[in-house]
C-alpha cells in the first residue's frame, strides 16, 4: 500500500461508515479495537491487508475501492449532511460548538 493509499483509505473509512451509517465500534467489532480503528481512520496508523478486507466486506465494497480517491460529492447532494454543516459553521463560540458536538456524540451511542 502506498502512502497516497493509505490516505484515501482514511478518508473513505470514514466515508463509507457514515453512507452505511455504522458507528465506528459496529465497524471495529471483531476486527479490531476501537481505539485502533479510530487511528485508522484518522490515518494516524495502517490497518493490515486482512483488516482492510474485512472493513471492506463490512462497508459492502472493496478493498481496492477504500483505497482509490474518495468521493465527496455525496456529501454535497446531500441536504441533511449540507445543513448540518450549515448551522455548525454559524455558531459564534466555542462553547456552543462543543456544546452541538457533544449532542451529536450523544446520538451516536445506544
Amino acid at each position: 500500500m502506498t502512502d497516497e493509499e493509505a490516505g484515501y483509505l482514511a478518508e473513505n473509512l470514514w466515508l463509507y461508515r457514515v453512507r452505511r451509517r455504522m458507528t465506528r465500534k459496529a465497524l471495529a467489532a471483531g476486527v479490531t479495537e476501537f481505539y485502533t480503528y479510530r487511528d485508522y481512520e484518522y490515518g494516524t496508523a495502517i490497518p493490515r491487508h486482512e483488516q482492510v478486507a474485512l472493513f471492506a466486506k463490512r462497508l459492502q465494497t472493496t478493498p481496492e475501492a477504500l483505497m482509490q480517491k474518495p468521493d465527496y460529492q455525496w456529501l454535497v447532494r446531500n441536504y441533511r449532511v449540507r445543513k448540518v454543516l450549515e448551522y455548525f459553521n454559524l455558531l459564534q463560540s466555542r462553547r456552543q460548538r462543543k456544546a452541538v458536538l457533544d449532542i451529536l456524540r450523544g446520538l451516536q451511542r445506544p
